[in-house]
Order: C-alpha cells, then sequence, then structure tokens
C-alpha cells in the first residue's frame, strides 16, 4: 500500500514538472515572438501598403491661416469648397443618376491653378458616362463638366 501511494505522490511530481515546463515553454515562446514581430514586420515588403501618392489620396484642406496669403503654388479655394462645386456641375451635366457616381480622386495643379475631380459610377449601374471630370477654376470658380471617353 506505501508503495501505491509512494508512486502516485511520483505521478503527481511528474504531472506538477511538466505543467511548470510547459508553462515556462510557453512563457518564452510568447516573449520571443513578441519582441520579433514587433520589431519586424508582419507582411512582407511587396504586400505592405505603399506610401501615399498625391494623385490617388484626397489632400486635407488647408488651413484657413495658409489660405490667406495667397503664395506661389498654392490654391485659392481649399479642398472642399471645390468639391462642392464640383458636386453641383455634376448633380447639373448628369441628373438624377449622379447619386450613382462616387468621388473618386481631388487633385489641385498648380501650374494650371485649376482643380480636377473624378467621379466614377458605380459597378452594378451602366450608363451613357462611366466617369466623369470637373475642372474648377482655382481663381474664378467656373466649371468645366468633361467626361472620360
Amino acid at each position: 500500500m506505501r508503495q501505491v501511494a509512494s508512486e502516485s505522490r511520483n505521478e503527481w511530481r511528474i504531472v506538477g514538472l511538466c505543467l511548470v515546463l510547459t508553462a515556462a515553454a510557453l512563457l518564452f515562446v510568447t516573449t520571443f515572438f513578441e519582441v520579433t514581430l514587433a520589431s519586424e514586420p508582419i507582411l512582407p515588403p511587396q504586400l505592405q501598403r505603399p506610401p501615399d501618392s498625391g494623385a490617388l489620396r484626397l489632400d486635407r484642406p488647408q488651413r484657413e491661416e495658409h489660405r490667406t496669403t495667397r503664395r506661389e503654388g498654392h490654391a485659392t479655394l481649399d479642398q472642399a469648397e471645390a468639391i462642392k462645386l464640383a458636386k453641383a456641375t455634376g448633380k447639373k451635366e448628369v441628373g438624377k443618376q449622379f447619386d450613382d457616381y462616387d468621388l473618386k480622386a481631388v487633385i489641385f495643379e498648380p501650374q494650371d491653378r485649376e482643380w480636377s475631380v473624378l467621379f466614377e459610377r458605380r459597378p452594378p449601374r451602366a450608363g451613357a458616362h462611366e466617369c466623369f471630370y470637373v475642372y474648377v477654376d482655382d481663381e474664378t470658380k467656373e466649371t468645366r463638366f468633361q467626361p472620360c471617353s
């Protein structure tokens, strides 16, 4: 009977030792991978997000203090004003179908002193214009509608 009790205690010691070793190994692995993951990017470079491209992003409107003094190469209108004018022209030209279009790009061309605003039709719709540009003159605020095709 003593031998059975002794064997039972030894088995529990082995189980306890296994639990301690498992916990230590788990702690080591998680610490190692946290340091590795924190220091290296998870995705390979070819799958990471490319840096912002001026042609693809919508520039943030400039603060009022930057618009008060006109400097060479800077817009008189801010982006929000150019978009508002472009949307009004788009609604006038396209009519009710304007709601089927998404705003895709807003670009200011300092050489031409002109904003170009691109609208694209949402995929399930088909129609005469798949996309169109509205050009907004930065100084006169005049707009010009131009279909893509």
